[in-house]
């Protein structure tokens, strides 16, 4: 069968903020093995605004970078339910999203962390 299948059709995607990168969040990687145990996969897009790219983007290329993620997320990896987690002034990225998004539908919810 599909690998997705087995690693579970739920993603929380982190959005991080400011200069945020890949784990720049310390606790992902804590949050990550937690939610794995109830069939919850973790990912961390790397987007426009990401490390020093803040300003250079925009909250459109932003919401361009998540289609791409959640797009390839369904396609490849049997991704069907998503939780998007903004960190910041990722929560910025995370509700325009909502708003813009193609692939909105499958975000079932969203956490704003440090707005």
């Amino acid at each position: 069968g599909d690998p997705g299948d087995r690693l579970g059709s739920k993603a929380l995607v982190c959005v991080g903020g400011l200069t945020d990168g890949l784990l720049s969040l310390r606790y992902l990687p804590n949050l990550a093995k937690a939610l794995k145990t109830l069939g919850w996969r973790t990912f961390q897009p790397v987007l426009q605004s990401s490390y020093r790219g803040w300003g250079f983007g925009s909250l459109q290329d932003d919401a361009e970078g998540l289609d791409k993620l959640l797009s390839f997320l369904e396609t490849n990896r049997g991704i069907s339910k998503v939780v998007v987690l903004g960190s910041s002034t990722g929560c910025q990225d995370a509700v325009h999203f909502l708003k813009v998004g193609m692939k909105k539908s499958l975000v079932h919810g969203i956490v704003l962390q440090a707005p």
